[in-house]
């Protein structure tokens, strides 16, 4: 994990506004010191690091392995697992199950026909290809459940690697991320606060940026 600091978010964000200036791109927006685009700089960043966690792609991610009964519990029923995540989440990477050699990057949502075909034991997952739902109750606010179909294990073995990257906290200046999505946050950083300028052209070609970067 990387940590991105405001004060570093705002040098880049004051430049880059600068340099719109320069090219008579945009307005003479604000004074580039100015406390109030501090202020919006700080604002935008946890909003732009959980934007660029929802769209990269999972390959570019490098997540935290989570602790059973302290990051995510679970309860087995009839092979199924139900999994209940006791941490904040931005996003659950990967989720691998002891007993079997798939790892799981993509959630199904519960209200899906895929989803609907794991309540048939027939046609479900099984443990060489299983399936993982995501459902819609959660524990609490940034906190998923997930439902994993199926294993072959019993309580005492039951057993998951898992990778999930924390929900975003913004403390004393610093965020920390996903390291590989500096470029991308600060970017989305940038279009957040152009956006607040009313500078919508402007905005949307950082947003464009932010994606080609996670998407290339």
């Amino acid at each position: 994990m990387y940590s991105l600091t405001v004060k570093g978010a705002f040098a880049y964000v004051r430049r880059a506004i600068d340099e719109l200036i320069s090219a008579d791109e945009i307005g003479h927006l604000v004074e580039p010191d100015a406390l109030d685009l501090h202020r919006l700089v700080e604002g935008a960043m946890v909003e732009a690091v959980v934007k660029a966690y929802s769209l990269a792609p999972g390959l570019t991610l490098e997540g935290e392995t989570a602790v059973k009964g302290e990051d995510y519990e679970l309860e087995l029923e009839d092979g199924v697992v139900t999994i209940s995540m006791l941490t904040p989440t931005a996003r659950v990477v990967s989720v691998q199950c002891k007993d079997s050699e798939v790892l799981l990057s993509d959630l199904i949502p519960e209200n899906s026909a895929e989803s609907r075909k794991q309540l048939n034991k027939y046609i479900r997952g099984t443990y060489d290809d299983p399936r993982l739902v995501l459902l819609k109750q959660w524990n609490a606010d940034n906190m998923p459940r997930m439902r994993y179909y199926t294993t072959t294990l019993d309580e005492n073995e039951l057993d998951f690697n898992i990778e999930f990257l924390p929900y975003p906290v913004l403390e004393e200046g610093v965020v920390k991320i996903a390291s590989r999505l500096e470029y991308a946050v600060l970017n989305f950083v940038v279009a957040s606060v152009l956006d607040s300028y009313k500078e919508f052209d402007a905005a949307d070609r950082f947003r464009v940026k932010a994606k080609e970067y996670m998407e290339g």
